[in-house]
């Protein structure tokens, strides 16, 4: 765990140093940027407002969703028709409220219409939520380093010593757990927000995540001004600390005394993990065995990278009652989080 100091929170920072924010009203692809040897795509340029801007690898994947443009098809064509296929989808695609942060002659990232007058830093985020994991004399600290994922999205854990609980009935002895608050911070405001519980099993390292389920749109929560958006953090941070106590924590109980056998039907892309993981865990045939399987499956080094926070949300919803450990669907009227991406492929 770390200490939350000043020179912490001004690294957090540093990656997010701008040159300023530019409104992005009709952008044009002017170039195409490859390695002076290989030839090998790297990069676009854009013009805006009479200025012409490299893309960050960030920057890049933003403009490529938004202009629903592959990666992948860019990196195959000649320059030329490169430029006229971005230009072509930023013509009936583009939003002209987007903005931009700029660092000399690079763009960065785009800003969402949404936030275009919000100035949110990672500092900021850990503070307001540091304030609401405050007890007594408990200081707040930050679980883990944040995970800072591209473009510009940053998951935060915050925990403080006491924030733990052994559970006396589990077939492990000494089955502590440690519990977090993870925020996840899109701080180019394409997705709002999100809030979650976190529980680390201490004695095999296993970790499952709870989405806090919200009263109202997300998007409607951190709708407005920066301190808007901060205090509905701050406010957010507290009831997951609720959530921790009257929810997660009696739902990893009720899954320790519940018996449940392992799922004929898994998806198939993990379901030899979650097979073979379940046989490695020993813990009596429970709901509590299920859902480790799940979570050490996701740490498993052969788990596909896209499975591995799936498999840890599903290991949280089912605890909370969120999905249906059977099927692995989610339970209608639950509100818990989006259906699982790979419902699709659920089978043998």
């Amino acid at each position: 765990m770390i200490e939350i100091t000043q020179q912490m929170l001004d690294q957090l920072d540093q990656g997010f140093r701008h040159g300023g924010r530019i409104p992005v009203r009709e952008p044009a692809v002017v170039g195409v940027v490859r390695r002076s040897l290989s030839e090998e795509f790297v990069s676009l340029v854009l013009k805006v407002e009479g200025e012409n801007y490299r893309l960050s690898a960030g920057a890049l994947e933003q403009l490529c969703r938004m202009t629903n443009t592959p990666v992948t098809l860019l990196r195959e064509l000649p320059d030329d028709v490169c430029r006229e296929l971005v230009n072509a989808q930023l013509r009936r695609r583009w939003s002209w409220f987007t903005h931009a942060l700029v660092s000399e002659d690079e763009i960065r990232w785009f800003i969402r219409p949404a936030w275009r007058d919000v100035d949110l830093w990672p500092s900021q985020v850990v503070q307001v939520c540091a304030r609401a994991l405050a007890e007594g004399d408990e200081r707040p600290l930050l679980y883990e380093l944040p995970d800072f994922r591209a473009p510009a999205t940053v998951i935060f854990r915050l925990t403080h010593q006491k924030l733990c609980h052994v559970f006396d009935t589990s077939p492990r002895p000494d089955d502590r757990h440690r519990f977090s608050i993870q925020i996840t911070v899109d701080f180019t405001g394409t997705t709002p927000p999100t809030l979650a519980a976190f529980s680390y099993r201490q004695v095999c390292s296993n970790g499952m995540v709870a989405p806090f389920i919200w009263r109202h749109s997300r998007r409607d929560v951190f709708a407005g001004t920066t301190e808007q958006i901060l205090k509905a953090l701050e406010f957010a941070s507290r009831e997951v600390m609720g959530f921790i106590r009257t929810t997660l924590i009696p739902g990893i109980e009720e899954s320790i005394r519940k018996p449940f056998t392992l799922p004929a039907n898994l998806p198939r892309p993990v379901a030899s993990l979650i097979r073979s993981s379940y046989e490695t865990e020993d813990l009596g045939g429970t709901l509590y065995h299920f859902v480790n399987a799940l979570s050490r499956a996701a740490r498993l080094e052969k788990c596909p990278q896209d499975w591995r926070d799936r498999l840890m949300r599903a290991a949280g919803e089912i605890t909370v009652g969120g999905r249906c450990p059977s099927c692995l669907q989610r339970v209608p009227g639950s509100g818990a989080a989006e259906r699982w991406a790979g419902d699709s492929v659920i089978g043998a």
